[in-house]
């Protein structure tokens, strides 16, 4: 009886090895990152190797967004925004990302989450996950993963824990992303071409945003000044954040 027990153990660690081995998979998300105003759908498609998460495709290269007056403009195209992990089990991706009308820009990067691992579970969209909480890049995050979908894939940046992860929220409620979706796939994962864009450092990207954010803000006080010359008596309250609004605060 125990050698039996032992031989069906060791099968069924097998088929599980193998499963994993052969997993594909699609987890499609809602998003709202620190600089959106708007919720986006996000999607991660993943095998036992890499993972490439995708985001703000668009048919144009500017994307104007009003809804319930309130207004993003989104530069991006047909490929949209993109996080692509070569090796899954790395710390390293490829981000696809735009500061303006036109080409996209690449960078490397290698997030350091530094998971920590609570004892909390709970069920989401069907599945049973457990707590894990990080400080990272200047925000305090807690994220929810399951291992009943084995891949350490997620969303955006997000990566590196024994599961899926389902939900990511950080403290102040600017960074909210929540899977709505997942399936398994016959469709292998197809790697991304990287072209029709140039390569670039991070800090040189994110000083490109806040340059381009910074003469934003100064184009909208020159409209409103000329407006309260025109018109003296009309009342225009604008207070601009006193930075440019971003998921990452630190990235040095």
């Amino acid at each position: 009886m125990r050698k039996l027990l032992l031989t069906c153990t060791l099968t069924m660690q097998l088929i599980t090895l193998s499963f994993a081995q052969d997993l594909t998979g699609k987890a499609t998300y809602h998003l709202t990152l620190g600089e959106d105003r708007h919720i986006f759908v996000g999607s991660t498609l993943f095998d036992a190797n890499a993972s490439l998460f995708t985001y703000k495709q668009h048919p144009k290269k500017v994307w104007n967004i009003d809804t319930n007056y309130t207004y993003q403009e989104v530069f991006t195209d047909a490929i949209g925004h993109q996080v692509f992990k070569p090796k899954i089990s790395k710390k390293d991706i490829v981000v696809r990302d735009f500061y303006k009308k036109g080409k996209p820009k690449y960078y490397k990067d290698a997030p350091d989450f530094n998971w920590q691992i609570a004892n909390e579970t709970k069920v989401i969209v069907g599945l049973a996950c457990q707590l894990a909480k990080s400080n990272f890049r200047g925000r305090s995050y807690e994220v929810w993963f399951s291992k009943e979908v084995p891949t350490a894939a997620g969303p955006w940046k997000f990566s590196g824990l024994p599961g899926l992860i389902v939900k990511v929220a950080d403290a102040t409620g600017k960074v909210n992303i929540e899977l709505i979706k997942f399936e398994y796939t016959e469709q292998p994962l197809k790697l991304p071409e990287l072209k029709y864009g140039k390569w670039i450092e991070m800090d040189v990207l994110y000083k490109l945003l806040d340059e381009k954010w910074e003469e934003s803000v100064k184009r909208t006080k020159a409209i409103l000044a000329q407006t309260r010359s025109e018109d003296p008596d009309l009342t225009v309250t604008y207070t601009p954040a006193k930075r440019r609004p971003a998921t990452e605060l630190e990235f040095h």
